[in-house]
């Protein structure tokens, strides 16, 4: 998908309406924020939308492996967590592994008070901006078909699952049976993929998207 000037221009107008009227700070875990705060964080703003019925990402267990991974990885720049402040306040943020000259997006969480600049987007956009200043030569959004990954992809990759059964096993079998109704009623599933653009100036997050 290309984006026009229109686009651009209008990502750009809740841009500086985001910094302006919201006292946006674009910020990082790690360098102003502890590896602790910024994941509070971003549990935080998930948690805003996702119950922990709803995300396994919300789970006292889930919470616990994290927390010891962002204290060990964070330092180590194998992950990041990259947020917005609007008006004092964590208002998005964004969760992603390193490895292999990519970034992984792996969760997100946002305000949805502030739905009148699009936090989500802004969010990513400001994702994309780190992986550039850090050298990462591609954006993975990892597998799904939510619109706003093909909004900001320009390329798409299969992901195929490779299972075995035991022929002889009653419940593996009734298994494979129940997986293959399943999948007669879901779609292919992709992974939508952001490969690097140009390096540009923060203070103009447009130019961080990827045409698709």
């Amino acid at each position: 998908m290309s984006h026009g000037q229109n686009w651009r221009s209008n990502h750009r107008r809740k841009w500086k309406k985001m910094l302006g009227q919201h006292a946006g700070r674009p910020l990082q875990g790690g360098a102003d924020l502890t590896p602790a705060e910024s994941l509070d964080a971003l549990m935080s703003l998930h948690s805003r939308r996702w119950s922990a019925g709803e995300s396994l990402f919300l789970s006292e267990r889930t919470n616990r492996f994290h927390r010891k991974l962002v204290q060990r990885w964070l330092p180590q720049d194998r992950l990041s967590i990259n947020l917005l402040e609007l008006n004092g306040a964590p208002g998005a943020a964004t969760y992603c592994f390193h490895y292999d000259g990519r970034s992984w997006f792996y969760q997100a969480g946002w305000n949805a008070d502030y739905s009148d600049i699009s936090i989500g987007k802004m969010a990513v956009a400001w994702a994309v901006q780190c992986a550039i200043q850090r050298g990462l030569r591609e954006f993975d959004f990892l597998p799904g078909d939510l619109p706003y990954k093909q909004e900001w992809s320009n390329a798409q990759r299969s992901v195929v699952d490779i299972e075995a059964f035991n022929p002889l096993s009653l419940r593996a079998s009734v298994f494979r049976l129940l997986r293959f109704c399943k999948r007669r009623t879901t779609r292919t599933t992709a992974c939508n993929v952001c490969q690097r653009p140009p390096t540009q100036n923060l203070n103009q997050p447009t130019s961080t998207s990827c045409n698709t």
